[in-house]
C-alpha cells in the first residue's frame, strides 16, 4: 500500500477534502434544513391533522386510542445495561414514539416529558451497545432493528 509521501499531492488532497462534512462537490446538500419535524412529516402536515382531528367524527376516537397507547405501562429506567434487552428496548421505544405523537397532535406537555424520559436512555446507551450478527445492537436484528432505528429517529425527530 502507498504511503501518503507516494500519492500524488493532487489526489491526496482531494482524498482530504473528502474526508470533511462538508465535502459536497455537486451540491446535493441543502445549506439550511427545513425545522423538526422534516423526516416523515412536517409542521404543515401535522397542523392540517390537528384540523382533522377537531372536526373529523373519529377524530376525538383517534386521539384517545392513541392516548391510550401513549399511556401503556412500560419500566423506563434512568440508564439500561451495557447489553440490550430486545423486548425492553422495543417496548421503550413504543411509549417514546406514542408519546411524541400525542404530544405532537394534543400539545400535552406531560407527553413530551414522557417521551423524552422514555428515549433518552435508549440514544443514551446505543451508541455503546455492541453490534452482533446478523445487524443486531438494541432490538433483535434484522427488520427488528431497522424498524427500532428508524422510530428513533422520527421520535427524535418528533420532539
Amino acid at each position: 500500500m502507498a504511503t501518503p509521501s507516494q500519492i500524488d499531492p493532487l489526489i491526496l488532497a482531494r482524498w482530504r477534502d473528502q474526508e470533511q462534512l462538508a465535502y459536497d462537490p455537486l451540491a446535493f446538500m441543502p445549506t439550511r434544513f427545513p425545522g423538526h419535524p422534516r423526516l416523515l412529516t412536517n409542521r404543515a402536515k401535522l397542523a392540517e391533522t390537528r384540523v382533522q382531528l377537531r372536526r373529523a367524527e373519529w377524530g376525538p376516537a383517534a386521539l384517545a386510542r392513541l392516548r391510550l397507547l401513549a399511556d401503556a405501562d412500560c419500566e423506563v429506567p434512568e440508564s439500561l445495561p451495557g447489553t440490550a434487552d430486545a423486548a425492553h428496548n422495543r417496548a421503550l421505544m413504543r411509549r417514546a414514539l406514542n408519546a411524541a405523537c400525542y404530544y405532537t397532535l394534543s400539545g400535552e406537555r406531560a407527553y413530551f416529558d414522557r417521551a423524552l424520559a422514555a428515549i433518552r436512555p435508549l440514544a443514551l446507551a446505543y451508541p455503546g451497545w455492541p453490534i452482533g450478527a446478523p445487524n443486531t445492537r438494541a432490538a433483535g436484528g434484522g427488520i427488528s432493528e431497522n424498524l427500532f432505528t428508524m422510530d428513533l429517529a422520527r421520535t427524535s425527530d418528533l420532539l
